[in-house]
């Protein structure tokens, strides 16, 4: 068969791979790899060297449209997507797709980036299946493929304690918190920017103000654009930071401490008209979460810090429920239940296993 992963962008890829291991542990499949072309030179070199580590095939093309092109009269037996923006037009007649989402946040985004074309859904949980399905789509539940691999990494020990503070790009609490990032004797801060700080001229300008403020601190850094995978990171950290990003759930598998950042700097088009950012959140699941620690102010967050590490234990059964709940089967073979998805569906995947 002729299997193509499709990005929008690098950080689809993390979800893929643990599907792509499995596949190339069959033998018996040529698999693809292809990234939006309009993507800057960075993100698309990087995308490049991934796919040559992986040992998949890199589809080019000269322009978008004429990548697409290519991708459709390539004519691919199976096609996995993180999202809906170019499925329609590299899906050919015969193909079969399969949704496997990026990420699990807080944003309407995970059900409006769906279509029809979409012959199957991978979701994380059996709360989100039977959302999807009363929406009319195909899904099944299979737990969150990019944290596979969680439970192989052990945790770091580290001289100092280790923080790792993850904001997303928007709404972010970052810019508000960037004044109050200061040392804490004894702790390392690791800041993990979304991939958007490196890529969107937006906020690439607030990232270099981040850069500036913290470049006397040797106990703040940066992680880089090329460590774009955040999951060995978790395992690093005995605190994390986050606002409404998909982290908040990524991180429960280590049962450690989370704050959550409630401040946050918004367009000046949601300070209008707040009616729209209003629109665009999942309020039914962000009033689900009663497994953080709530900051409501960045003058709040040096002490907060130091609390939850002195009382780590808060909020751990809160943690355990929501693993569950968010994150249905975490035991490393979310992505073999993709492939025995797909063999329930009659697509001859070959040596699937009986994880149900």
């Amino acid at each position: 068969m002729k299997i193509l992963f499709e990005h929008d962008h690098l950080y689809y890829l993390p979800q893929f791979e643990p599907v792509i291991q499995k596949l190339k542990m069959t033998g018996k499949h040529d698999l693809f790899g292809s990234i939006n072309i309009s993507v800057p030179k960075i993100e698309r070199d990087l995308f490049d060297f991934e796919m040559n580590r992986l040992g998949l095939e890199n589809v080019h093309g000269n322009f978008e449209p004429q990548r697409r092109q290519i991708l459709k009269e390539m004519n691919f037996d199976l096609i996995f997507v993180g999202n809906k923006s170019s499925l329609s037009s590299i899906k050919s007649v015969n193909s079969f797709s399969v949704m496997i989402y990026h990420g699990i946040g807080l944003k309407q985004s995970y059900y409006s980036d769906l279509t029809k074309d979409m012959d199957l859904i991978c979701v994380e949980s059996d709360e989100r299946k039977a959302i999807l399905e009363e929406k009319g789509f195909p899904a099944v539940s299979t737990g969150f493929t990019k944290l596979d691999g969680f439970d192989s990494i052990e945790k770091y020990k580290n001289e100092k304690v280790n923080v790792l503070y993850a904001p997303t790009y928007f709404p972010s609490s970052l810019q508000k918190t960037i004044p109050y990032l200061n040392p804490i004797n004894g702790l390392d801060l690791k800041i993990k920017l979304h991939h958007f700080y490196w890529t969107n001229p937006t906020y690439i300008k607030i990232r270099l103000l981040l850069e500036l403020a913290i470049q006397a601190q040797s106990n703040i850094e940066i992680i880089q654009f090329e460590h774009y995978n955040i999951l060995p990171f978790y395992a690093k950290a005995d605190l994390m930071i986050s606002d409404i990003s998909s982290t908040l759930f990524e991180f429960l598998p280590f049962n450690r401490p989370i704050i959550q950042t409630t401040y946050s700097t918004l367009r000046l088009k949601y300070k209008l008209f707040p009616g729209q950012l209003k629109k665009r959140m999942d309020h039914d699941r962000l009033a689900q979460i009663n497994f953080t620690t709530r900051c409501n102010s960045p003058e709040q967050l040096n002490g907060l810090i130091q609390e939850s590490l002195h009382n780590p234990s808060t909020n751990s059964d809160e943690r355990k429920n929501a693993k569950t709940k968010f994150l249905g089967r975490c035991d490393g073979q979310a992505a073999q239940r993709v492939l025995n998805a797909l063999e329930s569906f009659g697509i001859p995947i070959g040596e699937s296993d009986s994880i149900g």
